[in-house]
């Protein structure tokens, strides 16, 4: 029993391993065509999973396990296989704590706490990934400056301005509400 233990985890600890070691060369690979740029955040995520599977985290290797299938899922989803940028991954993952946030309210209506929990800890999990979100303030303040540093003045500078903010601070605010403001700010309604 004890050796058949010993098996599964030195297997699984192998299998992670090798996961990373192809990651890590994949991205090499990337930064050597792409002129050297290298997105952090999917080496910080793997860097946690084998941190997380030497400790003996079983929740948080399997929520960062969950995080690598949806970054994969969304690289192989066309008939080309994408490499995902850090603001596209921030993207896979939000989508992924927004699940999680509807799953735990509707535990929570069924008086499922034990499941609650869970989600609840998968979203701090996930969360702590994601950049910090602008206070609706602070989103007002750096709509304003784009605005002035894009030299954008009527609504046809609407497109070209949501494009930059999405660019600049993606994941950073909610891009519905700073519409709104675009539009106020270049004299729509």
């Amino acid at each position: 029993m004890r050796t058949q233990l010993g098996a599964r985890f030195g297997s699984a600890l192998f299998i992670a391993f090798f996961i990373a070691f192809l990651a890590e060369a994949k991205a090499a690979a990337a930064g050597c065509i792409n002129g050297g740029s290298h997105d952090v955040l999917r080496d910080d995520i793997n860097g946690a999973l084998k941190e997380a599977m030497k400790a003996g985290q079983a929740r948080r290797v399997s929520t960062l396990r969950l995080i690598n299938a949806a970054i994969l899922e969304r690289e192989t989803r066309g008939a080309e296989r994408v490499t995902l940028n850090d603001a596209e991954i921030v993207d896979v993952m939000q989508k992924m704590a927004k699940q999680r946030q509807e799953a735990l309210e509707l535990y929570e209506k069924a008086g499922r706490t034990e499941l609650a929990a869970q989600e609840r800890e998968e979203i701090d999990i996930i969360s702590a990934y994601l950049p910090k979100r602008m206070s609706d303030m602070e989103a007002a303040h750096a709509i304003s400056a784009l605005i002035r540093e894009i030299e954008a003045e009527t609504l046809k500078d609407m497109g070209r301005t949501m494009a930059a903010l999405k660019q600049r601070f993606a994941g950073q605010m909610d891009f519905g509400k700073a519409g709104a403001h675009v539009k106020k700010l270049l004299g729509g309604s």
